[in-house]
């Protein structure tokens, strides 16, 4: 966004036209008073000459009453002319003063402001010419617009973030269940096994089917359909531990990573999940899961593991359902 002088109350000819009136001020006054001064000096001038010829005229021009002449003019026109000359010198510093004083404060100013301290402000003093408190206004205005346009490009940061941030969490959630989807999972799953393999710490993989899901389905609708995905992915997530990751695999299939975690603690915890879905009080009658488990081993990579696991889900679901199978290393899909 490009900020013009308009956008601050004063147009950049109108600042232009200000500053030029202020300098033309300020010669003005300088200009008189040096005028007074020289005015002064020739009629002083004037007078001492004046003088000396009605001396002349009258016939007393000597050294005596010249003597008495200048020491007459030494005595009392000589200090006011110095006087003029000292007033006119003062006059033209107290002019020039707030001219300095306030492009220093201006300077200070706009420092501040450039360092982010978009509450700092031009106070000139009461004494000060009108044009003067308009420049200042005309500053602090573009200060105060300024510190608006901070503070709503702040907020507007702030939001991008959280929408970034909305958009990041949507991006690895499933949207009907709230758990990981397969994207996230897949990432959460090779993050895992990389840090268990420099770790050399153990991880299971746990498939989870609703059994007769296809069926549930048509017999009880979509809706119904739903809300068993819903509910047994809320039951699994807060039957597992926290750092454990649980995805939605694809359809009515959960996944559940476990990390440092070995087998025997990883079925007890697969039996757990699944007596707490079967005794689940369902809207439409009782729901049950099946379970595949698998071990990751040094050298495995996860689309191995994820296959290892999906056959001991099949073999699960072979043997009858509503049971927890264990993958046998390397055994190949029936």
């Amino acid at each position: 966004m490009i900020w013009t002088g308009r956008d601050f109350g004063v147009s950049g000819c109108e600042m232009e036209k200000l500053l030029r009136r202020l300098s033309l001020r300020r010669r003005l006054f300088i200009g008189i008073f040096l005028g007074m001064a020289a005015v002064l000096a020739l009629y002083t001038a004037i007078a001492y000459y004046q003088i000396i010829n009605a001396l002349r005229e009258a016939g007393l021009y000597n050294d005596l009453s010249l003597q008495t002449v200048r020491r007459i003019l030494l005595g009392s026109l000589l200090p006011v002319l110095l006087a003029g000359l000292s007033i006119s010198a003062l006059a033209a510093i107290l002019q020039i003063y707030p001219v300095v004083n306030l492009i220093r404060r201006l300077t200070i100013a706009a420092h501040a402001i450039a360092s982010g301290q978009f509450h700092h402000r031009v106070h000139p003093s009461r004494w000060a010419p009108y044009d003067f408190h308009l420049l200042a206004d005309s500053f602090n205005l573009m200060a105060t617009q300024l510190e608006q346009y901070a503070l709503t490009q702040k907020q507007q940061q702030r939001e991008l973030q959280r929408r970034n941030e909305l958009l990041e969490y949507l991006s690895v959630t499933d949207a009907l269940t709230q758990v990981g989807n397969h994207r996230a999972f897949q990432e959460h799953l090779h993050a895992q096994i990389n840090l268990a393999c420099r770790r050399e710490r153990s991880l299971c993989l746990m498939l989870i089917d609703v059994d007769h899901f296809k069926q549930y389905n048509d017999t009880c609708g979509h809706l119904q359909g739903d809300l068993v995905l819903r509910e047994v992915a809320r039951l699994i997530t807060e039957n597992v531990r926290d750092y454990d990751f649980v995805a939605r695999y694809g359809g009515e299939e959960f996944a559940v990573i476990l990390p440092d975690t070995d087998m025997d603690t990883a079925r007890v915890v697969a039996e757990r999940v699944r007596h707490i879905v079967e005794q689940h009080p369902f809207p439409k009658g009782r729901v049950t899961i099946s379970i595949g488990l698998a071990q990751w081993r040094a050298g495995v990579d996860p689309n191995t593991l994820i296959q290892e696991a999906d056959n001991a889900l099949y073999e699960a679901k072979r043997s009858g359902r509503n049971q927890v199978c264990i993958a046998m290393p390397g055994e190949k899909a029936a």
